[in-house]
């Protein structure tokens, strides 16, 4: 699922190719990190979604040049702009700093807790990442969380406004969470 907010083309004109030469052609491979540009590289690694450029115009209003890809897992096309997108997507394979991330669900990710972790240090690096994604890239469009799973308990972080706790779904404080993830 692409949580990007979706650009909308109201003002998309036709490519003026003498002004503004594409860097991708029509059927090339392309890719984005459905993430904010300043998350660590495991997280953008994660959120990595391979698109075909169908179409190419430019957006009168943002002033720049805007792709639209066809999206084969989605089944639908989106428009993104020319600068988020990379022709090859190297895979540096780094590790999630928190453990092991067993699966990405609908707007997050559930990750299995290695035992060395602080649990203040954690949930400040959790809740740091998710303010990135929730304020920056989603402008507020959507509520998204980390499920942290550790062997006796699940603490699940939401952000949409301001961090948010939940100790087995039931609602918990910032010292409730870390006190569940020393278990």
């Amino acid at each position: 699922m692409i949580k990007r907010p979706l650009i909308i083309p109201r003002n998309l004109l036709p490519l003026n190719v003498d002004t503004y030469p594409p860097k991708f052609a029509n059927n090339t491979n392309v890719y984005f990190y459905d993430c904010h540009q300043a998350q660590p590289a495991w997280l953008q690694q994660l959120f990595t979604v391979w698109g075909i450029v169908r179409d190419v115009a430019f957006d009168d209003d943002m002033k720049e040049v805007v792709y639209q890809l066809y999206l084969p897992k989605e089944r639908r096309s989106i428009y993104v702009y020319e600068k988020e997108l990379v022709s090859d997507c190297r895979d540096n394979q780094s590790e999630c700093p928190w453990g092991e991330v067993e699966s990405t669900v609908q707007d997050g990710i559930m990750v299995k807790v290695a035992d060395r972790l602080a649990p203040d240090v954690l949930l400040d690096d959790v809740v740091k990442a998710l303010e990135l994604d929730a304020i920056s890239y989603m402008r507020h469009k959507r509520r998204i969380h980390v499920l942290l799973r550790t062997a006796k308990s699940v603490v699940r972080v939401s952000y949409d406004r301001q961090p948010e706790y939940r100790v087995f779904a039931k609602r918990a404080s910032l010292s409730e969470a870390k006190q569940a993830l020393m278990m």
